[in-house]
């Protein structure tokens, strides 16, 4: 496929993207006899977006941006409390 789609395909395309999984989130584990479906099933999607000059990874912020940034926020948090731990084990 290389055709563009129109606008409202792709925010539908992109919202759907944001409750896929990850594709490192794939495991056997997880999914079982049906992993490489989903992980072709993941590209396949990430492949549109490409397309559609879409940076799949950019989409989750673009989609939900107050999460993106409690996550973010969450992450340095996280990290400087490591950093701390780190300072107070020396």
């Amino acid at each position: 496929m290389t055709d563009k789609i129109n606008d409202d395909a792709l925010t539908a395309l992109k919202i759907a993207f944001t409750y896929m999984p990850k594709a490192i989130d794939v495991t056997k584990y997880e999914y079982g006899e049906r992993c490489q479906t989903v992980l072709d099933q993941v590209e396949a999607v990430r492949e549109v977006l490409l397309i559609n000059d879409v940076d799949p990874e950019e989409v989750y912020g673009e989609i939900n941006p107050e999460i993106t940034h409690q996550f973010v926020l969450l992450i340095f948090l996280f990290g400087l409390f490591d950093a701390i731990k780190a300072v107070q084990r020396t």
